[in-house]
């Protein structure tokens, strides 16, 4: 419980804390931590002295987006986690730094409502990966038909690589693409798509790198995630269809990706884990995780709103995987 009004209804409790970038008037792009209904501003929590107590880069926190701040590491992100808890909680021992400074508490705390979210981090690469068996045998029954999935779907996790300058925040207008396909009278035009279709799925964003040509074990893989966030792989199902084989999709698909604006840490998701969909066999060691609970089990509701009706036209699970982030 907060000495913060928080509804109970609220997503952005104690237990969740996930870190965005926003602006307002009078403030330029910034990094915020949702809390109830309010961004807390992070940048002014750092001028002012705030994390004083943690032996860290406070500077990270004062960029314009969340790349300096993602790569210091887990622990961290662990430690800063504990400590907003504590800052924030009913019985803290802090008050004095924050919930008793009312001139402070009036600078840190901005109502979401007045804000403008904009993408949390600069994207320098983007990977796609294709780990929903019943997702997977959907699209090869469309563009395939008659074909199982191959032995590898479920030996290795296959992927491809994104376009990362098209990734952009949820709410930003998406353009249909123009591109090549084939009519259904049979002819060949370069036209708008009229298939335009989405894919719900899960993002990562990597916080710490690693050199190129160095691996990373699978049990140490984690502590490189920052945080996750909903993604909408847009796809122009027409100009996928007529430019997938041999090599996959591309303008189908790189024309944008849409991001949600908050990303979640994985402690915050730690409640929810659970084991993933069973492999068809043993696994190479490289891959082999040693845990049961590597996904997390997150219902998700697919809604379109027309006008001023709203429609769920689907229904997914972030489990139903057969290889998690790691």
């Amino acid at each position: 419980m907060s000495w913060l009004h928080i509804d109970e209804a609220s997503d952005f409790s104690l237990q969740n804390l996930p870190y965005g970038v926003f602006s307002c008037e009078g403030r330029d792009q910034r990094i915020g931590v949702a809390v109830g209904s309010y961004a807390l501003d992070m940048k002014v929590l750092a001028e002012n002295g705030v994390f004083s107590a943690i032996d860290f880069d406070v500077t990270t926190l004062q960029e314009e987006n969340l790349n300096r701040y993602a790569a210091l590491g887990r622990p961290i992100h662990r430690q800063v986690r504990k400590f907003l808890q504590n800052l924030l909680d009913v019985h803290t021992s802090l008050g004095h730094l924050l919930r008793d400074n009312e001139t402070l508490r009036n600078l840190a705390f901005l109502p979401r409502a007045n804000i403008n979210m904009h993408l949390p981090m600069a994207v320098g690469d983007y990977t796609d990966f294709f780990v929903v068996p019943y997702h997977a045998q959907n699209c090869t029954n469309i563009f395939r038909p008659g074909q199982s999935l191959p032995p590898a779907f479920f030996q290795q996790p296959l992927g491809y690589h994104g376009r990362a300058s098209s990734v952009v925040i949820s709410g930003t207008p998406i353009r249909r693409p123009k591109g090549q396909f084939v009519t259904e009278d049979g002819r060949s035009v370069f036209e708008p798509s009229r298939k335009l279709d989405y894919e719900v799925e899960f993002a990562a964003f990597i916080g710490q790198g690693n050199a190129p040509g160095e691996g990373i074990n699978v049990e140490d893989a984690e502590d490189y995630i920052f945080g996750l966030v909903l993604l909408n792989d847009w796809s122009a199902r027409d100009i996928q269809r007529r430019e997938a084989a041999p090599l996959g999709p591309f303008n189908g698909k790189n024309f944008s990706t849409s991001v949600s604006p908050w990303i979640v840490s994985l402690d915050a998701l730690e409640p929810y884990r659970v084991a993933s969909l069973p492999k068809n066999g043993p696994l190479l060691g490289y891959l082999d995780e040693k845990k049961d609970a590597s996904v997390h089990d997150i219902p998700i509701d697919v809604q379109i709103q027309a006008d001023s009706e709203t429609f769920v036209v689907a229904q997914a699970n972030a489990k139903n995987v057969v290889f998690s982030f790691a």
